[in-house]
């Protein structure tokens, strides 16, 4: 049996998928399996994936129909037969050392997981070096680790998160059913309640591009990805009730929902106000307390507030001043 399982789900892949079995296939780490989900795409993709099946044992290819990249991580994990799974984005890439050094890290450690740092890859050849390590004021552990990825001070990505599959099966977490937006987070955060060792090594590994992949769903306001977000919200309000470490987390989880609901033109003010209605008064006046640049927390804060028409003009001119100042368009007012 492999030591790590990595699992790919793969959909309208073929211009860059290369680059990324590619650099899987030629870690320094060679006990491992890979598995290459093929969620329906009706592109070469999967003719890909079996082209590399072919030439090397340790790949496998699962082709499904297409259900959502959350059927295709599951599927995956349903197959993997590693003592440690990890998963990468077919748009993305990883440096030569990543199994290596975070395998070692979980033997060392004897760690359910163990996460890194990673890159943020832009066209402009600019690649950003993006640390996720916790405050030194805490201690890391489980609760911890949620109450930094709900804050989104941790990014809640599968791919630079080595997991111990005993704690994946013994805690039940699957990825969830007709999520197109967060699904990794939302396991993450299950497989955290019942993880007792967690490691953080302070390198990157994983290449995050930003560039390469312009229809993924969390490039493109979708209804489908806002209507994630609003299923995540209540799911974890309810799972995490009267825990107080989380509930700023899960009050940020929901200022970004609204706003995505707000801006994705999908929904009424009053569906806005029905559905996260409870977050206007209640913690408008905590707000200001939170980590937002100051004009988007001023502009949050009408939004939140009921002003619909007047946060949008503001936020209209405040992005054409970005636009004018940078020459480029920055999403605003939720952090993705």
């Amino acid at each position: 049996m492999p030591k790590i399982s990595v699992i790919v789900p793969v959909y309208k892949a073929e211009q860059y998928l290369k680059r990324c079995v590619d650099s899987i296939l030629n870690q320094t780490f060679t006990d491992f399996e890979l598995i290459l989900v093929d969620d329906g795409s009706p592109d070469q993709s999967g003719t890909i994936c079996n082209e590399y099946a072919f030439k090397d044992k340790r790949v496998k290819v699962i082709h499904k129909e297409n259900g959502g990249v959350s059927s295709a991580r599951q599927v995956g994990l349903d197959a993997a037969q590693g003592d440690y799974v990890i998963h990468a984005d077919p748009d993305d890439w990883v440096e030569p050392q990543m199994l290596n050094d975070l395998y070692g890290k979980a033997m060392e450690d004897k760690a359910d997981m163990v996460y890194c740092d990673f890159y943020y890859d832009y066209n402009n050849g600019k690649c950003e070096y993006v640390q996720q390590q916790i405050n030194e004021e805490e201690t890391l552990n489980a609760d911890t680790l949620i109450k930094n990825i709900l804050e989104g001070k941790i990014h809640g990505s599968c791919w630079n998160k080595l997991i111990r599959k005993k704690v994946i099966d013994e805690s039940e977490a699957r990825f969830p059913d007709r999520i197109v937006r967060w699904e990794d987070m939302w396991f993450n955060l299950l497989v955290l309640r019942h993880s007792n060792s967690i490691s953080y090594l302070n390198r990157a590994y994983y290449h995050y591009d930003q560039t390469i992949n312009k229809n993924s769903i969390v490039r493109v306001v979708r209804k489908e990805a806002v209507e994630s977000q609003i299923r995540f919200c209540h799911y974890f309000s309810t799972l995490f009730s009267g825990n107080d470490a989380y509930a700023e987390g899960l009050y940020k989880c929901k200022a970004r929902t609204k706003e995505l609901m707000f801006y994705s033109s999908f929904y009424t003010p009053s569906e806005i106000d029905r559905t996260f209605g409870d977050i206007n008064k209640k913690y408008i006046q905590e707000y200001k307390h939170f980590s937002y640049k100051h004009i988007e927390s001023f502009l949050l804060s009408l939004l939140l507030s009921g002003h619909y028409k007047i946060a949008g003009c503001a936020n209209l001119l405040y992005v054409k001043i970005l636009l004018l100042i940078k020459n480029k368009i920055k999403y605003i007012l939720w952090h993705l």
